[in-house]
């Protein structure tokens, strides 16, 4: 007997607004590689272009710090998601 299909109802809602706002930030970034190298596979080594999309946690001219996921508690205040 075949297997039923069912369709989930998914309904889009707006999130609540939290009180940070969003960016993407495009960067360059340093290959990591701990390794040696000769001149010619040095010379060939290209950087990589990572790209980060989440909210602005905060900014100094040492550090940009984003969130990309965070959870309301009950009491309404915002855990955040840390990715490492």
């Amino acid at each position: 007997m075949p297997r039923k299909r069912r369709k989930l109802n998914i309904a889009a809602r707006e999130p609540a607004p939290i009180p940070f706002t969003k960016y993407r930030v495009d960067w360059i970034d340093i290959v990591s590689d701990s390794g040696w190298a000769e001149e010619r596979e040095f010379n060939k080594m290209k950087l990589s272009s990572p790209v980060n999309e989440g909210w602005l946690y905060s900014k100094d001219r040492y550090s940009i710090k984003l969130f990309a996921s965070y959870d309301r508690e009950e009491d309404g205040t915002l855990t955040f998601g840390i990715g490492r």
